[in-house]
């Protein structure tokens, strides 16, 4: 994938010319902290997405995904809010690894299949869907509308879009 996003590294946020970008490492990372024994957190150096598994948990070769948007400038505390919210109920997730990743996935050039996706969670059954919809869209109704994900269904106005398809972990 890296060699499909190679010119994202010169798209300067908030200017009209292409520049390299400066990219703090320790800064631009996202980080979760106090993730239980029971989830695997994996990180592979050629993805831009970070996963948590539920260990000895198997996902339905279909289902239900919920992906959440959010602006650069929220995106810390999305992520914090929704992954705690999947935590406490030992739901499986992914996020982007970095904000350099979400300004690339975001960007006009980027990929419009996997545009404004931040976040996303899968549920493993249809009342987890239903209830996590309901419950991520109350936790973040104070925060901006993020980018809209053309190829989901947006859930109420609120930043979080849903579609059904085959679990593939990597979009």
């Amino acid at each position: 994938m890296e060699g499909l996003l190679h010119y994202f590294k010169y798209l300067k946020p908030n200017s009209e010319y292409y520049g390299e970008m400066e990219i703090k490492e320790k800064e631009d990372t996202y980080q979760l902290s106090d993730i239980p024994d029971n989830y695997s957190v994996i990180s592979d150096s050629d993805s831009i997405w970070k996963f948590y598994h539920v260990k000895d948990a198997i996902l339905p070769e279909q289902g239900w995904k919920i992906h959440v948007t959010s602006l650069l400038e929220d995106s810390n505390i999305i992520l914090e809010k929704v992954a705690r919210l999947c935590i406490a109920k030992n739901i499986e997730f992914k996020h982007l690894k970095d904000k350099y990743s979400m300004l690339a996935l975001n960007s006009k050039n980027a990929n419009r299949a996997s545009s404004g996706k931040f976040i996303t969670i899968y549920p493993m059954n249809n009342e987890i869907f239903v209830e996590l919809l309901e419950q991520i869209s109350t936790t973040l109704q104070d925060f901006k509308n993020g980018p809209y994900i053309l190829s989901d269904k947006r859930w109420k106005n609120s930043n979080v879009f849903w579609n059904k398809s085959s679990y593939d972990a990597t979009v």
